[in-house]
């Protein structure tokens, strides 16, 4: 199949169809994919991954023709140490990638990084070298997060904690696999990138993170019968009514309204678990409202009976 499928197609002087055929685009698809043994981004932690040295990029705004870099001939070099390495430059990876379909049709069997004259690379190099322009900037952020970690104000426990669970993370691997949620989404951890302080966390993330708790719950049956979380939505409705009541708490009415369309997603449930965001203070907790006891816990703190 594939002799037949290069003489069709292969410096035929076809053009590159605007609907190929599936088994052209996979050809091209096995050309351009980098080779099993090529271990293009490390599994190890972001620790580790932010401590080695990286390909360095390059934002030149003028740089050769794409066709100038293609060439007829083989490789002569087949993989490459990525520590160092001067990528091309972004721009030119971009029109390389425009480009590269067309090229093997004429008969490019090679590619040439103008950093390195003479060294004739297989073309996946090409899909690598796309793939670190998009994960260094990445790594720059989990650099600078882990960066600020060494500097925040926290506890040694917590501290501890946030370090295990970032050595637990590999470098690009689903988020369930490590432990950290990400079953219902597929993230992946590269794209974990922040560690937020308190004057960066939105009610966006907050959203975000308390979804991320009922996803996890729904996994485990038997507390999930037990327990609802709701994320901002019922908190900013009560804000909104203490800012109209001009700083005054809102009346009981006011918590029983807004609390009504709870009450279908909390009947028969024994726990609900919200944030609440501490004005003065600028941040944001998880609490736990007991709803049998008539308690709401934050920590080791616990109300008194709410009637």
């Amino acid at each position: 199949m594939i002799p037949a499928l290069k003489a069709q197609w292969i410096k035929a002087g076809q053009q590159w169809p605007k609907d190929p055929p599936n088994e052209l685009t996979a050809y091209m698809a096995g050309i351009l994919s980098s080779p099993p043994n090529e271990h293009l981004l490390p599994t190890a932690s972001p620790y580790k991954l932010s401590s080695q040295e990286l390909p360095i990029p390059d934002d030149a705004l003028i740089t050769p023709k794409a066709s100038s870099c293609f060439s007829d001939s083989p490789p002569n070099k087949y993989s490459l140490s990525w520590a160092g390495y001067r990528l091309p430059a972004k721009r030119l990876v971009q029109h390389l990638i425009d480009s590269v379909n067309q090229s093997i049709l004429d008969g490019a069997q090679s590619i040439e990084n103008p950093a390195y004259k003479g060294e004739r690379l297989p073309l996946w190099v090409i899909t690598a070298w796309s793939t670190w322009y998009s994960e260094l900037p990445t790594i720059a952020l989990w650099q600078a997060s882990l960066q600020w970690l060494t500097r925040a104000h926290l506890t040694e426990t917590d501290r501890e904690k946030v370090e295990q669970s970032i050595q637990a993370i590999g470098w690009n691997e689903p988020m369930s696999r490590a432990g950290h949620g990400g079953q219902q989404s597929g993230d992946m951890s590269s794209k974990w990138t922040r560690l937020l302080s308190d004057s960066q966390v939105t009610d966006t993330i907050v959203d975000y993170l308390f979804e991320e708790i009922a996803e996890r719950l729904e996994e485990v049956p038997e507390v999930d019968a037990d327990v609802c979380v709701v994320a901002t939505e019922f908190m900013w409705k009560v804000e909104k009514e203490y800012d109209e009541a001009k700083g005054k708490m809102p009346s009981e009415k006011t918590f029983q309204r807004h609390a009504q369309k709870l009450r279908s997603r909390i009947q028969d449930k024994k726990f609900l678990v919200m944030p609440l965001f501490f004005r003065s203070l600028r941040h944001f907790v998880a609490v736990r409202v007991n709803l049998e006891e008539r308690t709401i816990e934050y920590g080791a703190l616990k109300s008194e009976n709410l009637v």
